[in-house]
């Protein structure tokens, strides 16, 4: 589910850290702040909602999803040559590490299980016990609803 007060609650931290307007953000301007600013909250908001589809995404920021799909794919190479964007990821990201957790611990049992156990390796019956147990209730669920 994609939620537009969330992604307004990002874009609105990434303008604050960028001391722009959010309208500057979503203007067609295309100076480095801006586009920054954006590219940044479209990729915190996939950390948050990973399930975001970018035509969506687009129509928070007023652009194609080509646009969204450059930022996204642009990201790691922002964050290892252009310390501006790095930091405002950073420092924006902070803010919103609770949202991003929540979601993460909502769609995902197995892999919080296997955090659980992963620093011990005498554990290891425990976590395959839980895990069979775990994929008979998934499995259960989605029979229930296929029929």
């Amino acid at each position: 589910m994609i939620d537009k007060t969330i992604f307004d609650n990002v874009l609105r931290a990434c303008c604050d850290y960028s001391k722009i307007k959010v309208e500057e953000a979503l203007s067609k301007r295309r100076d480095r702040a801006f586009t920054n600013t954006r590219a940044v909250a479209i990729n915190i908001y996939k950390l948050i909602n990973p399930s975001a589809r970018v035509m969506v995404l687009g129509a928070f920021i007023n652009r194609d999803h080509s646009t969204v799909v450059y930022y996204m794919k642009n990201h790691e190479s922002l964050m290892e040559g252009d310390m501006e964007y790095r930091d405002l990821f950073l420092n924006t990201k902070i803010l919103f590490e609770g949202k991003i957790s929540s979601y993460n611990d909502k769609i995902s049992p197995f892999e919080n299980l296997l955090k659980k156990y992963k620093n011990k390796s005498d554990s290891l019956s425990k976590l395959e016990i839980e895990y069979e147990s775990l994929l008979q209730k998934y499995n259960k669920v989605k029979e229930y609803i296929n029929n």
